[in-house]
């Protein structure tokens, strides 16, 4: 087996009490694994009586019940009672592994660090162009065994996704957010392109094209990209970021912080000039805030790296695609209606919400696929501030 994780990997320690909203807040349910869950049922003293309290079944899994929203094992200084008092070889695996995510591809382990945690956004989203690359170290663990996994396929879409980092780190290095969205639209085109090929199976065209992708760098499609765009009269920026928020609306909610933020931003987006001048607000905005560039291209490649190789299961390169621009936008549109908001405070809102809740990121995958708002030639048009339909 290898490990695979970008660089700024082993930089996360916890930051405990010092957190102002960790994963012991928040309004979620904190799972236990049957291990943890007997072992608590067992714990003596004091402590065992407290956890035993907070324990509670529900849908055949095992929880920790948190009053007001915040988890009972945590103490009035922000830190965990079971840590201090049992040490950390006694939390179960959630609370241990949290924020770290993995996940398995045959011989190959992958793991980061996810944005629902602030000291983990902070690193992500500060890290420097070279952190924020895929480094591979040998490790002791068998195999993942799976019957849908496939190989030869996980070789392709590996290199679909190196290519398309290679393409986010030379926008990260230029700076700005023009490169980086149109860096973000072109992968959108060749990632169609490339989906055309895999849903006809026709492999060999699909070599050709990534081998293609991969020699230029992405050159061939960025200008391909700019002989498409097509600028229309019509102003599709208003109905198209109204439904992008009803698409977000309409997901499970994880509390009054989320709901407040989208009626903002609906106030926002809903009035004058926004509605008749969004994208050369949107173009004014990028310009006046280049500084929070590297940021978005950190996220980029935080979600290039996440889901991407979720198509090895799924053969939906483009979906994932799509996702990362989706996801942009909204992010953009977020700070945009938040003047004296803070970038960071928005990714880490944000990933709570979609990211961490699997009904939600079922749903959002859903969406991608069927509505229009989510359709490759909107999702471009908006990264490049069109207004209507690629030509």
């Amino acid at each position: 087996m290898k490990l695979v994780t970008p660089l700024y990997y082993k930089k996360f320690k916890c930051i405990g009490g010092a957190c102002r909203d960790n994963c012991c807040r928040g309004q979620w349910l904190v799972g236990l694994d049957d291990e943890t869950a007997e072992k608590y049922r067992r714990m003596p003293g004091k402590l065992g009586e407290k956890l035993r309290a907070a324990l509670i079944s529900e849908d055949g899994e095992v929880y920790l019940k948190r009053p007001d929203g915040a988890c009972p094992l945590l103490d009035a200084d922000g830190l965990c009672e079971v840590v201090k008092e049992a040490g950390p070889g006694a939390l179960g695996v959630v609370c241990d592994q949290f924020p770290r995510f993995s996940e398995y591809f045959g011989d190959r382990k992958e793991s980061g660090i996810g944005l629902a945690c602030e000291e983990a956004a902070r690193i992500v989203l500060g890290a420097s162009p070279d952190e924020a690359r895929l480094i591979e170290a040998p490790l002791q663990e068998d195999s993942y065994e799976d019957d849908e996994y496939d190989a030869e396929w996980d070789g392709r879409v590996s290199r679909v996704r190196k290519v398309f980092d290679v393409m986010l780190e030379a926008a990260d290095r230029e700076g700005g957010f023009n490169g980086l969205f149109q860096t973000l639209a072109a992968q959108l085109l060749a990632a169609a392109d490339l989906q055309m090929a895999a849903n006809k199976n026709d492999f060999k065209a699909f070599d050709a094209k990534l081998q293609a992708l991969e020699q230029d760098r992405g050159e061939g499609v960025r200008r391909e990209l700019a002989g498409r765009l097509r600028p229309l009269r019509t102003n599709a920026a208003a109905s198209r970021n109204g439904a992008i928020l009803e698409l977000f609306s309409h997901l499970e909610s994880i509390g009054p912080e989320w709901d407040d933020c989208l009626k903002k931003m609906r106030s926002y987006y809903g009035t004058e000039p926004r509605v008749s001048h969004f994208p050369q607000m949107a173009e004014a905005f990028e310009t006046a805030h280049g500084d929070l560039a590297p940021a978005f291209a950190r996220y980029a490649r935080y979600l290039l790296f996440r889901y991407f190789d979720g198509a090895v299961y799924d053969h939906d390169l483009l979906g994932k695609s799509k996702m990362t621009a989706l996801f942009c936008l909204t992010l953009e549109m977020m700070v945009m209606a938040e003047p004296e908001g803070c970038l960071m405070d928005a990714v880490h809102l944000f990933s709570r919400q979609v990211e961490y809740d699997e009904e939600n990121m079922e749903q959002i995958a859903e969406d991608l696929t069927f509505e229009r708002c989510a359709r490759t030639d909107g999702l471009i048009c908006a990264l490049t501030h069109y207004t209507m339909q690629i030509g």
